[in-house]
């Protein structure tokens, strides 16, 4: 009679995995693939500039960016680019600025487009009537620099509400009453009889 031990099959060894060294990332890379670079969160990370692609690199490195760069996305990004051109090349190089004027006049037109939205505001006019009147003044001062350059519309005038004006006359009222020792109350009251609403202040 034959022992148990002697029929039951016994499952080969597993060959134990031998562990890997992680590739990080090489700037070096960036001198050959001027689309490369690298990703801040991780060192075992690469980030495609054209495709907004993060991708891994630890296990092939070098091998898992050419994988990118034969990627069909990356290729198609790549044709695109060709196609349209850098960005660089709409502007002029001649002045430092964005809009070609030289710094004074630069001054005189963030000026006068923060004297509009100051107007607008004081007088609560809507933005869309200062969208025509803008237009309105291109044509009228034809001679005039700064109001032929004026870009000046309802999207950039509540940016320069919200993030200019408003920040710098709620400083000045603070800067104010901290710099005379005024004291002050804020109390409002509101109450509510039948018909009647009483605001005290």
């Amino acid at each position: 009679m034959e022992s148990d031990s002697d029929t039951t099959p016994t499952t080969p060894r597993k060959k134990a995995k031998l562990s890997k060294v992680k590739q990080k990332y090489k700037h070096e890379w960036e001198c050959q693939y001027d689309w490369l670079t690298s990703d801040p969160l991780c060192e075992y990370n690469a980030k495609c500039k054209m495709c907004a692609l993060t991708f891994t690199i630890s296990h092939a490195g070098v091998g898992q960016v050419k994988q990118h760069l034969t990627s069909k996305k990356h290729q198609a990004k790549m044709e695109m680019r060709k196609s349209s051109g850098l960005l660089q090349k709409f502007f002029p190089k001649t002045s430092a600025s964005t809009s070609g004027l030289s710094s004074n006049e630069d001054t005189k037109l963030a000026a006068a487009e923060l004297a509009m939205t100051y107007h607008t505001v004081k007088h609560n006019l809507s933005y869309n009537s200062q969208d025509c009147s803008i237009k309105l003044n291109k044509i009228i001062y034809v001679d005039s620099k700064t109001a032929t350059n004026l870009r000046l519309a309802r999207t950039k005038m509540e940016a320069l509400v919200t993030e200019v004006l408003g920040p710098h006359s709620l400083q000045s009222v603070i800067d104010q009453l901290n710099k005379d020792n005024v004291f002050y109350c804020l109390q409002t009251d509101a109450s509510n009889k039948k018909i009647l609403n009483c605001f005290l202040w």
